[in-house]
């Protein structure tokens, strides 16, 4: 804000002037994978070699972002939305590594640690960057939608496979909740909290199940290391309490036996 004098008129302020920090807003944003590097570091249980494998899923899901962002790139996606989906993965991996911790919780309880990693990370990306807050309130809405989706959908795609358990039966079943919750959570977010809706209801709706859609893709190479490795098997059954999972993993353990 400069200030100037103009004699008998006195003196008078300029409009303020936004500035970006390029710098600080990368450094910024590489704070938040140091959360999946800590919860390797701290929790003793994964503080092992295969724990690392980690990494594949959380690189998996940045490609898929980079080709998500080139399809949509003729909407003119700003590039604060990169660190948004930095945060969104960081979380969703410490989320997996933690899942042993979360074993006989409530399901309540596990949906609103879930939601605070989510919140954290969301937090560790954005802290200290500068010339962001007119889109700050756009990014919180956009990414709370797909936090909450991000937690239902695992949710309810597990209820759907309690009796019979398939890796690519819960695949499916976490598509279609993802979409579905996508677009229950824009609809929430917009008409629950009486916000003034910019766009029809048929657009919001389109826009759910993209941003559903889009949650899914990154879900999906995490899911898929967690069905592969023994490790995260484990706790994804343990979080979801999954009784036919476990059916299933001990009839290919007696198969092998045999």
């Amino acid at each position: 804000m400069a200030q100037y004098t103009l004699g008998e008129l006195g003196t008078h302020e300029s409009a303020e002037a936004g500035c970006r920090w390029p710098l600080v807003n990368h450094l910024s944003g590489l704070v938040v994978w140091l959360l999946p590097v800590a919860a390797i570091v701290l929790l003793r249980e994964i503080r092992r070699a295969k724990a690392l494998l980690i990494v594949l899923p959380i690189v998996a899901a940045n490609l898929l972002w980079m080709g998500i962002r080139y399809l949509l790139q003729s909407q003119g996606i700003p590039s604060s939305f990169d660190m948004m989906m930095a945060a969104f993965i960081a979380a969703i991996a410490v989320i997996l590594l933690v899942m042993g911790r979360l074993k006989g919780m409530n399901r309540l309880v596990i949906a609103f640690l879930c939601l605070l990693v989510t919140a954290a990370a969301f937090g560790a990306a954005f802290a200290g960057t500068r010339g962001l807050e007119s889109d700050l309130q756009d990014l919180l809405m956009i990414y709370g939608v797909m936090a909450g989706t991000a937690v239902l959908a695992p949710v309810l795609a597990g209820v759907c496979c309690r009796r019979r358990f398939g890796g690519a039966r819960f695949v499916f079943w976490l598509g279609a909740w993802c979409v579905v919750s996508g677009v229950g959570m824009l609809l929430l977010v917009f008409y629950g909290s009486r916000m003034d809706v910019p766009i029809g209801i048929v657009r919001v709706v389109v826009v759910g199940a993209i941003t559903g859609a889009i949650v899914y893709a990154l879900l999906l190479p995490f899911v898929i290391l967690a069905l592969w490795s023994g490790l995260y098997r484990e706790r994804l059954y343990g979080c979801f309490r999954l009784q036919s999972m476990l059916a299933e993993k001990a009839g290919e353990t007696g198969g092998q036996g045999n």
